[in-house]
């Protein structure tokens, strides 16, 4: 009870039952709670004498379906108005647990009878997105949190690494049934690496099989990875999220593939070290990725070596500032079956979005140019001019000297041109080539070569493949990585050399094309 009343101390009422899960034990698992009804008493925050009884599910993606049963008279004490309410409740399973429910949105009910019948019974559903275990708190604003251990789909395998290691000795091998088998695992984490501002972050492997077994036909051992936070400052939770996110990302790009959200705990730190706290955040969730082949993974772990913790902080301190980029990105990874061309979209607005975001967006001098410059502009405009047609002109004046989509294309091309060139042979024609196939896209007009027959061809599979690789390029070189660096990360990388082999392939058809041209023209032997 010394942490309840050190947490009353410290808290404001509306918080101070802030209580831990599993108090110093950092493993376990969320699934006991899925999947079936768990009865509990609710309120309000600061309404802790208006009870309600109910059962919360909490379903396979997280989201908590809540029905409170009641009269009428007692289910009209519930909140109503615009303002998503926060629940708190105590479960009465076989361990108490203390749970909140944070958005919570009315579903249905409760009814009201005419004439008035208050002691009718009736209930009332509710829907929510976002589960805390473990404790009450009243919002999700408030900077209770010291880190957060939390697992991704795919993270077991960009953790490539593995304690697992067994040995099987027959010492008679003249003899049958004389062998034994030795599996070890040991459990492991790595340094903490230091992400800046006082972020540190580590990747922890941990045993997740039977404890004991004999007697066993079968047995599976498995082992787990984890990824920890832990914050200079205590964080809310929604903040704390944002940095889950940001990994996530991270995730998705090294794999080529959608991650998600598995599991996360909230730790906060103690005398002993850190209570957990379980989260359970709703989204579509799917089966742990399969195992894929080793070469449609851009990076994993081992893939930086003893580089890792510059990548790991390169990426995090550049996110705040590519983070629309990356957002956009990572959006087409979770839209596997699109379209071919709706991703090649995605990929060329995500190039002219990253250099927005990492460079200089116009080519005047500096602020007072520009302004003095458009406001000359627009003094220049004729009054005599329709007034409507006045404010369009003054309007498009806003993008003078503004840098084209084709100057951003080529600022990129030419900053990693080593990673770049062997997938666009004719570097500037090929950047104006996206530039056109973007806009085309974009307006579905505009150039007579392009027309509805490029969306179902074969080249707009290959620059689809090129912009993605494009794209990942320049983000690896936003995480600090050199051009010489990323030409040597990529060189190992298949789907790379796969389409470089392309480019080379349709350069030495072109060559060969211009050749025969040319030869025909002149006369001269093929």
């Amino acid at each position: 009870m010394a942490l309840k009343a050190l947490l009353k101390e410290f808290l404001t009422p509306e918080h101070q039952i802030l209580w831990c899960w599993h108090r110093g034990n950092l493993r376990g698992s969320m699934d006991e709670f899925r999947n079936k009804p768990l009865a509990g008493a609710w309120w309000l925050p600061g309404k802790p004498d208006v009870i309600f009884k109910g059962r919360l599910t909490i379903g396979d993606d997280n989201n908590g379906r809540l029905v409170l049963s009641g009269t009428q008279e007692h289910l009209a004490k519930l909140p109503t108005g615009a303002t998503p309410p926060t629940f708190f409740g105590r479960l009465e399973a076989d361990y108490s647990y203390d749970v909140t429910l944070f958005d919570v949105a009315l579903r249905r009910g409760p009814s009201h009878s005419y004439p008035k019948a208050p002691l009718t019974e009736t209930i009332a559903e509710f829907v929510t997105h976002t589960l805390l275990v473990g404790g009450h708190l009243a919002s999700q604003d408030e900077a209770l949190f010291d880190g957060t251990i939390f697992k991704l789909t795919g993270l077991d395998e960009w953790c490539d690494a593995t304690g697992f290691a067994g040995r099987h000795e027959n010492t008679t091998p003249n003899e049958l049934a004389t062998g034994s088998l030795t599996v070890a695992f040991q459990e492991r984490a790595t340094p903490r690496y230091d992400l800046g501002n006082g972020t540190t972050l580590r990747l922890l492997s941990e045993y997740a099989g039977p404890r004991q077994f004999e007697n066993s036909k079968q047995v599976t051992l498995r082992e787990r990875n984890t990824i920890e936070l832990v914050f200079p400052v205590a964080l809310p939770i929604k903040t704390t999220v944002q940095e889950l996110h940001i990994w996530q990302s991270f995730l998705t790009f090294g794999l080529r593939q959608a991650s998600y959200t598995d599991e996360v705990y909230l730790l906060r730190r103690t005398s002993r070290g850190y209570d957990r706290f379980g989260l359970l955040l709703s989204g579509r969730k799917i089966p742990e990725l399969r195992r894929r082949r080793e070469r449609d993974a851009l990076f994993r772990q081992s893939t930086f070596s003893d580089r890792i913790e510059e990548r790991l902080r390169g990426w995090r301190q550049k996110h705040d500032q590519i983070d629309l980029a990356i957002l956009i990105f990572s959006g087409a990874a979770y839209q596997d079956s699109a379209y071919v061309h709706t991703n090649l979209l995605t990929y060329l607005q995500a190039l002219e979005v990253l250099h927005r975001e990492l460079y200089k967006a116009d080519r005047f001098p500096d602020d007072e140019a520009r302004k003095a410059t458009l406001k000359a502009l627009r003094a220049a405009i004729p009054k005599t001019l329709d007034p409507s047609l006045r404010k369009q002109l003054s309007d498009s004046i806003q993008f003078v000297g503004a840098v084209t989509l084709l100057d951003r294309l080529k600022q990129l091309f030419s900053l990693y041109p080593k990673s770049l060139t062997p997938l666009f042979r004719r570097g500037g024609d090929d950047m104006g080539l996206l530039k056109d196939v973007r806009n085309f896209l974009t307006h579905y007009g505009g150039k007579k070569t392009l027309t509805k027959d490029f969306l179902w061809s074969r080249d707009a599979v290959v620059l689809k493949e090129k912009a993605h690789l494009f794209l990942e390029i320049c983000l690896l070189g936003a995480m600090g990585m050199s051009d010489d660096e990323i030409q040597e990360l990529v060189s190992n990388f298949e789907p790379y050399l796969d389409w470089r082999m392309e480019t080379s392939i349709e350069f030495m058809n072109e060559y060969l094309k211009n050749a025969e041209s040319s030869a025909q023209a002149t006369g001269a032997p093929g």
